[in-house]
């Protein structure tokens, strides 16, 4: 891993980077699942693996769809934890999927943070999602949004200056806090937070997958700006 400027070590994560459908599932699931936003994130995996390369950091990648299980929610959440199909499912082959997929993940990222934390202080995890551009008939008015804990004061300070560079970069993004979901629901980055202490700073990055469908071009100018903000935050000490 290279060595960011600054006394924070960076690691990234996509828990809903694919919709593939674990082996074990295929005769719950049918075999498929339709690739849209119930079953993954667009573009996140591809952003976090891009992110990664650029800023020479590790990746970890979920590989399995959530509609299967959901690496992003806790033991106790288990109403989102299983995807729809997999609710009623007999217990063994939940403890199978737990077993080879879901604890794994988790066993890693948190390998993967105290790896950081080895090297340096503070660790900042960037786990990148993505969402849709309409629920439930409302348009989200928010092109990227920043998910943290307002009560953790390192991540609201990391939070304003990364939405700084964003915007200094490109002025036109709708660049929120908390939006669209809340930084404080159950996710890996809360688990996290309660187990590394206030060394871990967890930071959920949203996209809005309309910027995910923009041609070419215009993705990959999203996915520089991103690195370039991302290595001015976290090269800068005053998040700290």
């Amino acid at each position: 891993m290279s060595e960011l400027p600054g006394r924070a070590g960076l690691w990234f994560s996509a828990e809903h980077a694919t919709a593939r459908v674990a082996p074990e599932a295929k005769g719950v699931m049918g075999g498929m699942v339709r690739p849209d936003h119930r079953a993954f994130d667009s573009g996140a995996g591809e952003l976090a693996v891009y992110l990664g390369k650029r800023l020479g950091v590790p990746v970890l990648l979920g590989s399995v769809t959530r509609q299967v299980v959901d690496l992003n929610r806790s033991l106790t959440n288990r109403r989102s934890l299983w995807g729809t199909k997999l609710r009623t499912a007999p217990p063994d082959l939940k403890q199978e999927i737990l077993k080879r997929y879901y604890l794994p993940y988790r066993e890693a990222a948190l390998r993967g943070i105290r790896a950081v934390t080895s090297r340096s202080p503070f660790a900042v995890h960037i786990a990148v999602h993505s969402f849709t551009p309409v629920r439930a008939g409302c348009v989200r008015r928010v092109d990227i949004g920043l998910l943290y804990d307002s009560r953790r004061v390192s991540e609201n300070r990391f939070c304003l200056r990364l939405q700084k560079a964003i915007l200094h970069r490109n002025p036109q993004w709708r660049v929120r806090f908390n939006q669209p979901y809340r930084g404080s629901s159950d996710s890996l980055v809360k688990e996290l937070r309660s187990s590394l202490g206030p060394g871990y700073l967890g930071i959920e990055l949203e996209i809005n997958q309309r910027l995910v469908r923009q041609s070419g071009r215009a993705w990959l100018g999203l996915k520089r700006v991103l690195v370039e903000a991302l290595s001015e935050t976290v090269g800068s000490e005053r998040f700290l």
